[in-house]
């Protein structure tokens, strides 16, 4: 089983929509099976790098390592001043300065622009360029990731994932053509090695620039970093995207009080968009079983 397909069972594991199984004919669509009736195929998004031996690399093997502790470090930096937050973004291009090397350069950054927060992008060193925005409602944290590019992916994240996600989806359903009859119900479940989990802009301007034309129940991308994140979302998670060619109706147990639940219809590819974000309520965690469950019922 490969990583992809790895997260991708504990992400429909976590569902609890009954059993999953993988490989239900070994080698044929689809990857998985959930409880006898939906088909689900798994493919990892992303994109690759030739390095100095002409070897090919995915891209992901440098910007997950780097997400992850440049993360880590705008957390650590504590709770917001004069109750401000601000969603840092970044701009990356190959080689990197080495981490032990490029975090002290980073937080002297950051904490230089706390004192003195002047809205313009800070150049770090030749690889590294850092963005800030401020935050519409304070957060825990003074800095809120809020997404990110690499200059070698020929594009702005957004971008790059919505031509890698025409690739995908076309390849995808190529493949399952001979098969489609075996199953009513069809998921394409991408592991996203290009965003990484988008941050809260980089999510709105993909939602805002769907264009990719499919004929699947839904496509899912989750976080590699958080595959599982619908069942411990925390307030700077990056939940997963669910798109759907039919609007979904919030059970009536869902309430703004429980969670936030953001249906946003694209009008150019007639798709619906959700967006699980936080829940607010000490029965909270069985309130968003209890949705999950009802909204993924095919």
């Amino acid at each position: 089983m490969r990583r992809e397909e790895e997260l991708a069972q504990r992400y429909l594991v976590s569902l609890r929509l009954g059993q999953v199984i993988y490989e239900p004919e070994p080698n044929l669509p689809p990857d998985f099976l959930i409880d006898g009736t939906v088909a689900v195929e798994v493919r990892r998004l992303n994109q690759n790098e030739i390095t100095q031996s002409g070897d090919r690399r995915g891209l992901e093997e440098t910007h997950i390592p780097f997400t992850m502790r440049f993360k880590k470090l705008l957390s650590s930096l504590g709770p917001p001043r004069n109750g401000m937050s601000w969603f840092v973004t970044y701009r990356i291009q190959r080689p990197l300065t080495p981490w032990e090397g490029l975090r002290p350069m980073v937080k002297e950054c950051l904490l230089t622009f706390l004192e003195n927060p002047l809205a313009e992008p800070i150049q770090v060193d030749d690889n590294l360029e850092i963005g800030f925005y401020t935050a519409s409602n304070p957060h825990p944290t003074a800095f809120v990731l809020g997404g990110g590019s690499d200059g070698d992916s020929g594009g702005s994240v957004v971008h790059e994932m919505l031509k890698n996600l025409r690739l995908c989806v076309a390849e995808k359903t190529l493949r399952i053509a001979p098969h489609r009859y075996k199953y009513s119900t069809w998921w394409l479940l991408l592991v996203d090695y290009i965003g990484h989990g988008l941050g809260e802009y980089d999510q709105q301007m993909l939602i805002e620039h769907w264009d990719v034309e499919h004929d699947w129940d839904k496509i899912i991308i989750v976080s590699p970093l958080k595959p599982c994140s619908r069942i411990r979302i925390e307030a700077d998670d990056s939940p997963a995207l669910i798109f759907c060619r039919a609007p979904l109706e919030p059970p009536p147990f869902c309430t703004q009080r429980h969670l936030r639940l953001s249906p946003i219809k694209n009008t150019t590819s007639k798709n619906y968009f959700y967006s699980l974000a936080s829940f607010r309520s000490p029965s909270g965690k069985q309130i968003l079983n209890n949705l999950m469950t009802a909204m993924w019922r095919p």
